[in-house]
């Protein structure tokens, strides 16, 4: 738990000192806006470990599945990839909330399962390096 929170609080300090207009820019086709970053590595844990695992999770908000998936095809219908920059909404304080909300709801819920359906081990190495990776 202490790798997760430490990789997530990275992202947030680096994050920090730009502001809502910074997070917005999409230099590139292929390179994820800071804000869309940060939406997605959320969505990441909300869809693969609290949404697959844990019956009780509402999600966070119903668009956000589509909007900040674009690299997992079997997870549904995305937003197109090279117009990520295009978001202007949710704004950037409302990601900051969703990332405390599913950051909050996977440390309340994992210590408390028992046994999840692949190894403790497996779901920190992806999602750590899914969320460091793209830092």
């Amino acid at each position: 738990m202490e790798a997760f929170l430490t990789v997530r609080n990275e992202t947030e300090c680096r994050a920090d000192p730009l502001t809502a207009e910074d997070q917005l820019i999409q230099s590139m086709p292929d390179a994820s806006p800071v804000k869309w970053h940060r939406a997605h590595t959320t969505w990441f844990f909300e869809q693969f470990l609290l949404g697959e695992h844990c019956k009780d999770y509402t999600p966070f908000h119903p668009d956000y599945a589509f909007l900040f998936n674009s690299y997992y095809v079997s997870a549904g219908p995305r937003h197109a990839r090279h117009q990520r920059g295009h978001l202007t909404r949710p704004g950037a304080d409302e990601i900051t909330a969703y990332r405390r909300h599913v950051d909050a709801a996977v440390v309340s819920r994992l210590p408390m399962r028992t046994r999840w359906p692949r190894s403790r081990r497996w779901w920190k190495s992806v999602s750590i390096t899914n969320s460091s990776t793209r830092n």
